[in-house]
């Protein structure tokens, strides 16, 4: 009964804090960034994976993801959004100036999503950071891109694995064959989970234990893995 209170508790403070901190505000706001980062992040990861399994491999996997997610209409949308950024530049001082533009585009995201995590957990950003202050989380935010990039790969990697695996089992061992989706879906909720927990460990200006950032991103990850269901 003492853990259901708190519960009951915590979800009352969020929401009181939510309305507080003009969540709607900050989540519509964040929404406008990330439909001008999205492309520009997705031909990033997919050309990190791309390296390792084929761009069109991975292109394919990651639009029928997202088609689970957004519908068929809006994985159409995103493919051919991954399609025109994507087109390549002609002159290697072209392509150096695209990519370094697609990493500056894609890292926007996070930075208006650092700018509500400090907002909303009441954190005032150190004073006068000048030109290097901006600089240094720009490069911060890249970072994490390429991260996501690199996550990214593991989670194409690990699902392929297990396609692949669960096809001869049906065959070797019917009684297991078929279940190896499930282990599939933790180990997505555990990539998911550690992707979240980095933005919230080095996205805020505050010092973040890593307790408290898995935390937060196990249950962040959960929430988002029952948005996919809804």
């Amino acid at each position: 009964m003492k853990y259901l209170k708190a519960i009951f508790a915590l979800i009352k403070e969020t929401g009181v804090g939510y309305g507080r901190d003009k969540g709607a505000l900050l989540a519509a706001a964040l929404a406008y960034h990330t439909i001008f980062s999205l492309a520009p992040l997705l031909v990033i990861s997919v050309a990190v994976a791309g390296y390792f399994l084929g761009e069109a491999a991975v292109t394919g996997q990651l639009v029928t993801q997202i088609e689970g997610v957004v519908g068929r209409a809006g994985a159409e949308v995103i493919q051919n959004l991954i399609r025109n950024a994507s087109e390549g530049s002609t002159g290697l001082v072209a392509t150096i100036v695209s990519t370094a533009l697609l990493i500056w585009g894609a890292s926007g995201v996070f930075n208006q999503l650092k700018t509500a995590l400090n907002l909303m957990w009441g954190i005032a950003p150190p004073p006068n950071q000048g030109v290097v202050g901006v600089v240094k989380g720009r490069f911060l935010a890249i970072f994490l891109v390429m991260g996501i990039g690199f996550l990214l790969l593991m989670a194409l990697f690990s699902n392929a694995m297990l396609v692949a695996l669960d096809e001869q089992l049906v065959t070797w061992w019917p009684a297991i064959g078929g279940k190896l989706p499930t282990l599939n879906f933790v180990i997505t909720f555990l990539i998911v989970t550690l992707l979240f927990a980095i933005i919230f460990k080095t996205l805020p200006d505050a010092t973040i234990v890593w307790r408290d950032a898995l935390m937060g991103g196990s249950v962040t990850s959960l929430l988002f893995g029952i948005g996919q269901w809804g």
